[in-house]
C-alpha cells in the first residue's frame, strides 16, 4: 500500500440528512481516515446543522441547494442519500461537475433513467452505488466460500428477509409512497436482489408477486423468483409489514449447502455438518468495522488509487431491469424473460 497516497483527504458532501444519514452514513465515514465531511446539504437547513451539531462537524459547511456542492472546486465526492427520484438527476449532475459519486440505492425510478445516468458517467469519475449487503461480513464470506467452490456448482439460493419499516425513524416519509420510491422492493428486494446476482451470476428471466398486506399505497410484501443463466434458481421474499424481525439464506450447490441465520453461518458438505458455531469459526472479520464503514473505504480506495469500485454502474443498472422485471412480471401474472 502506498502510504502517502492514504495521507490525502478527499473532501466530500453529504447530499440529503434524513435518517440513513443520521443513524449510519456519518457515523461510518468518520471513521475512515482519508474521507472529510466538508459539507450538508438539506431543503431544510435545521436538518441539516442539527447533523452537523449531533455528530460534531463544526468545520462542516451546511447547505440547501446541492448545487452549490456542485460548484464548489475543493469538493472532491458527494454521498447523495436523498429520495430515489431525485437520485438520477443528481447523479447526472454531480458527475458533469467532476465530482466522484456514491449513491444510495436504487439509481433511478426505471431503468430508461438507469441508462441516462450511465451515459453521463465518464471515464474519470469513480461511482459506486449503495448496495450495502456486499459489505456485511458474513455475505462476504458466503461469497468467499463460494469462489473457492467449497460446495461446488450452485443450483439454487433462498432468502428471507422480513421486518417492519414503521421502526425506521423516517424524515421524508418516502418509504410509503410508491411515487417516491417506496415500497419493499426498492427499499429491501433491492439489496437482496443484488446480493444473489453477486453470488451466483447474470439473471436470464424474472417472475415475481408484489402485492401489500397492511400498506394503502405501496407494496410490502414481494416474492421474487430468479432463473439465473447459468440454470440456477433464486427464491427472495421480503416484507416490511411483519411483526417479527427475520432474515435467512440458503445456498445449495452440488456438493453442499451454505446457510445465514441471524447473522450466523452455517456449513455443511455431503450431509455432514461442518461448522454450526457462528461466523467467528469461519474466521470472519469481527473488528470495530461495519458494513457502511467497509463500503466507504472501499469507495475511498477506488478514488485514491483509481480502481473501478464495485458495486458499480453496470450492477445499479442490472439491478433495476431486474425490478422493472419484477414489477412487469407482478402485473401481468408471466415470467419476464431479460
Amino acid at each position: 500500500m502506498n502510504e502517502a497516497l492514504y495521507r490525502q483527504l478527499i473532501n466530500l458532501a453529504v447530499i440529503g440528512c434524513g435518517a440513513i444519514t443520521e443513524i449510519n452514513h456519518i457515523r461510518a465515514l468518520r471513521k475512515v481516515p482519508f474521507l472529510r465531511i466538508a459539507s450538508l446539504c438539506d431543503v431544510d437547513i435545521k436538518r441539516a446543522e442539527y447533523i452537523k451539531r449531533r455528530h460534531g462537524l463544526y468545520s462542516a459547511e451546511t447547505v440547501t441547494d446541492y448545487r452549490e456542492i456542485l460548484r464548489n472546486r475543493n469538493i472532491n465526492a458527494v454521498l447523495i442519500a436523498t429520495p430515489p427520484p431525485l437520485h438520477s438527476k443528481m447523479v447526472i449532475e454531480s458527475a458533469r461537475a467532476n465530482k466522484h459519486v456514491f449513491c444510495e440505492k436504487p439509481l433511478a425510478m426505471t431503468s430508461e433513467e438507469a441508462y441516462d445516468v450511465a451515459a453521463n458517467i465518464h471515464k474519470g469519475i469513480k461511482f459506486m452505488i449503495g448496495f450495502n449487503r456486499r459489505f456485511v461480513p458474513v455475505y462476504a464470506k458466503v461469497k468467499e466460500m463460494i469462489s473457492e467452490g467449497l460446495i461446488g456448482s450452485i443450483l439454487c439460493v433462498k432468502i428471507l428477509d422480513q421486518g417492519n419499516i414503521r421502526s425506521w425513524p423516517s424524515v421524508s416519509k418516502f418509504h410509503y409512497s410508491s411515487e417516491e420510491g417506496g415500497g419493499v422492493l426498492f427499499e429491501i428486494g433491492c439489496h437482496f436482489i443484488d446480493l444473489a446476482r453477486w453470488l451466483v451470476g447474470e439473471v436470464a428471466a424474472v417472475s415475481a408477486k408484489i402485492f401489500s398486506k397492511k400498506f394503502r399505497n405501496v407494496d410490502d410484501t414481494a416474492k421474487v423468483d430468479l432463473t439465473f443463466k447459468s440454470g440456477c434458481k433464486a427464491e427472495i421474499f421480503v416484507s416490511f409489514s411483519a411483526s417479527s424481525l427475520r432474515s435467512e439464506m440458503n445456498v445449495r450447490g452440488q456438493k453442499g449447502e451454505i446457510g445465514v441465520r441471524s447473522g450466523d453461518l452455517f456449513l455443511s458438505i455431503k450431509d455432514k455438518c461442518i461448522f454450526k458455531r457462528g461466523p467467528l469459526v469461519l474466521g470472519l472479520n469481527r473488528s470495530s468495522e461495519d458494513s457502511y464503514q467497509r463500503e466507504f473505504l472501499h469507495f475511498g480506495r477506488s478514488i485514491l488509487e483509481g480502481l473501478e469500485p464495485s458495486p458499480n454502474i453496470v450492477d445499479a443498472i442490472e439491478n433495476m431491469k431486474i425490478i422493472s422485471a419484477a414489477n412487469e412480471s407482478s402485473r401481468l401474472g408471466k415470467e419476464i424473460y431479460l
